[in-house]
């Protein structure tokens, strides 16, 4: 302390540092009841999830052998789809869900470009319309690629087959 300091101004000073340091005590213990109520309630909050996170769990490892969710096949497909790039272009896309198509099942271009809108979602500039199917799946039509099962009118599209070895 300063010694030009009367004994008042000491004692006034300290009874406001000793008022300040009270009231800030006060102040960090209501603090630390509130969060400790807060911690209280995570914890119980933390305890309910985790009870519900593995019993979540508990029920797909049992259910998981019958649904087949970790199906070879479909972990295969998106690295098989990988080596188109990053922009497929549409044709290629396309051939390439021909190419996986089942021989038997008749498809038209609204099949087509949903089964590419669905694949290659995240990698087409824009979802692929029928509009813009159609005459990739007539070219293959006429290069003998595809059989038509059923010719095209205003109110219905073709449907084609994929050409099997007999002709």
């Amino acid at each position: 302390m300063s010694s030009s300091m009367s004994l008042v101004e000491v004692v006034t000073t300290l009874q406001a540092q000793i008022a300040f340091h009270r009231e800030r005590e006060a102040f960090h213990a209501g603090e630390k009841a509130r969060h400790a109520d807060e911690q209280a309630r995570h914890a119980a909050e933390l305890e309910q999830l985790t009870q519900r996170f593995e019993a979540f769990t508990a029920a797909v490892a049992l259910v998981e052998p019958v649904l087949q969710l970790s199906e070879p096949s479909a972990a295969a497909q998106p690295q098989k789809d990988a080596d188109l790039g990053v922009r497929p272009k549409d044709s290629q896309a396309v051939a390439r869900v021909l190419d996986d198509w089942p021989a038997a099942d008749p498809f038209g271009a609204a099949e087509i470009a949903a089964e590419v809108n669905r694949r290659f979602a995240g990698k087409l500039r824009r979802p692929l319309k029928a509009r813009a199917v159609s005459p990739l799946l007539r070219r293959r039509y006429h290069a003998g690629v595809l059989d038509r099962v059923r010719v095209g009118r205003p109110v219905h599209g073709a449907l084609y087959r994929k050409r099997t070895g007999k002709a």
